[in-house]
């Protein structure tokens, strides 16, 4: 769906719970042309850590993660997890 098409939906959601954060901290960075790329830029600004993620589309802080929980666990699971790329 375009991102036109999403705004309604938000600004009336944002209404009915008097909450605003979701819009201004999403939608209104997709209303633009190249917005995504400038929310992510701030966001790599605010924590480095998040670079490669964020420029590669690689989710290694997440892979460490499921290794992690994979060590701890008993059972047999699969090498990768499949929600690692969910």
């Amino acid at each position: 769906m375009p991102p036109a098409m999403r705004m309604p939906a938000a600004v009336f959601k944002g209404m009915l719970e008097d909450d605003y954060s979701r819009i201004s901290d999403y939608y209104i960075y997709t209303m633009f042309p190249f917005g995504r790329i400038v929310k992510d830029s701030k966001g790599i600004l605010e924590n480095p850590m998040y670079s490669i993620e964020k420029m590669t589309g690689l989710p290694y802080i997440k892979a460490a993660q499921e290794v992690k929980k994979l060590g701890k666990s008993d059972d047999s699971s699969p090498v990768i997890p499949a929600t690692l790329f969910s």
